[in-house]
């Protein structure tokens, strides 16, 4: 077991991250309708509100925010692709 850990994470890390990149992604993206939906408050239903109510601004903060974290995500899968396999640096 330890040998599979060992070695096999460093094959399949790299390709693991980013798939679990992408998914915590679309996450973020699907809080929208999953909010809408379900009227949970959030991100998601304070966008459709304020796009309900032509509140331009507020818009604007929160996909700004959204993207903000989309891109730090992605920064820190980036940099966790050299810890997991030291071959990509």
């Amino acid at each position: 077991m330890r040998i599979l850990w060992k070695h096999g994470m460093k094959n399949v890390g790299v390709n693991l991250l980013t798939v679990l990149t992408l998914m915590a992604n679309r996450m973020l993206a699907a809080t929208v309708v999953i909010e809408a939906v379900f009227a949970i408050p959030g991100m998601g239903s304070l966008i459709v509100k304020a796009a309900l109510q032509r509140d331009f601004p507020v818009v604007q903060g929160v996909v700004l925010a959204m993207v903000v974290i989309v891109l730090l995500l992605n920064l820190l899968a980036d940099l966790l692709y050299g810890v997991i396999d030291p071959r990509v640096k």
